[in-house]
């Protein structure tokens, strides 16, 4: 019945892939880069952007910090 004594291989083999698959997965979702994120994954332009909703500072100080975040690092 269950292919002549090898269905147990079968089914050893199908637990197997599916492991290694669902292993890889989880991989490749751990080690993919999500950008310059500070913590909690927030961007620093979208923190720059909280501040200066909140009037932390002025318009002329966010013009300026939002283009260096722009240009990157040189």
């Amino acid at each position: 019945m269950w292919l002549d004594g090898w269905g147990w291989l079968v089914a050893l083999a199908s637990i197997a892939f599916w492991t290694l698959l669902i292993i890889a997965i989880v991989a490749l979702i751990r080690g993919h880069p999500r950008g310059p994120t500070g913590a909690g994954g927030t961007t620093a332009l979208r923190v720059l952007e909280e501040r200066y909703a909140r009037g932390e500072m002025s318009r002329e100080e966010f013009v300026e910090r939002r283009s260096v975040l722009s240009q990157g690092i040189d």
